[in-house]
């Protein structure tokens, strides 16, 4: 983005569908979306290859939704865990990346546990600078130091502001957007995370036109990836009087 600065003065809203692969229907439902939501896949999952070919066809932004282990439990699907070594972990992270075609963007499935491990994220960071991938911090750990290692790596980074659809009702989806519209509107952008379920896609499908009649841009999260850092950047140049 240019330092002259910024594209848009309107909020900026960037919606990831995640937890994708498995279920052919609901991706081909999630991809056929008429807003530039970003489909995050799991890699390895039995329709991730398909699902991705069916999100670039269909304009959509593609990330990886990387399984990590959490606190209570490893991932279900191969995935990063705490007992790797360092090699162990990059080689897979790789495959990873490899196993979702026309991704650019990473966010971590799970990971409560991994994502507080200092020399884990590092590991990772550093992975995702090599390949210019950027990255979400779903934040399922308060105590996650992802989204701050990312930064001192070097890659693009936000964390995500709104779980959509803990509880699967549509209103109660409506309800996380509307938190989601308040959030972009106090800060300039905002990031929610839902799953294909179809209670979330009857609520997107009646909440994202009403969003953008009251102002709302809704962006690919590499387009408010770039609103952030624009934003950011401006503020550390602001020189405030003595």
């Amino acid at each position: 983005m240019s330092d002259a600065g910024s594209k848009s003065h309107r909020p900026m809203v960037a919606i990831i569908i995640d937890d994708l692969g498995y279920k052919l229907s609901l991706g081909r439902d999630s991809a056929a979306l008429p807003w530039p939501v970003t489909l995050s896949i799991i890699p390895f999952t039995p329709h991730a290859k398909h699902l991705a070919e069916l999100a670039h066809n269909a304009n959509k932004e593609v990330m990886v939704h990387a399984p990590m282990e959490t606190m209570t439990e490893r991932p279900w699907e191969p995935g990063l865990i705490q007992e790797m070594t360092e090699q162990e972990f990059v080689a897979l992270g790789r495959d990873m990346l490899a196993a979702v075609p026309y991704a650019t963007g990473l966010n971590n499935h799970g990971g409560s546990l991994l994502t507080a491990s200092q020399d884990h994220m590092n590991w990772l960071m550093h992975l995702l600078h090599d390949q210019q991938f950027f990255f979400i911090d779903s934040r399922t750990s308060s105590d996650s130091l992802a989204e701050e290692l990312a930064r001192k790596n070097g890659v693009a980074t936000e964390s995500r502001d709104i779980f959509l659809d803990n509880v699967r009702d549509p209103q109660a989806v409506m309800a996380q957007l509307d938190r989601l519209e308040a959030i972009a509107r106090k800060h300039g952008y905002a990031i929610g995370i839902g799953h294909p379920h179809p209670e979330t896609l009857i609520a997107l499908q009646a909440g994202l036109p009403a969003m953008q009649e009251r102002g709302i841009e809704l962006v690919p999260v590499s387009t408010l990836l770039e609103e952030s850092d624009y934003r950011r950047r401006l503020a550390s140049q602001t020189v405030h009087p003595q």
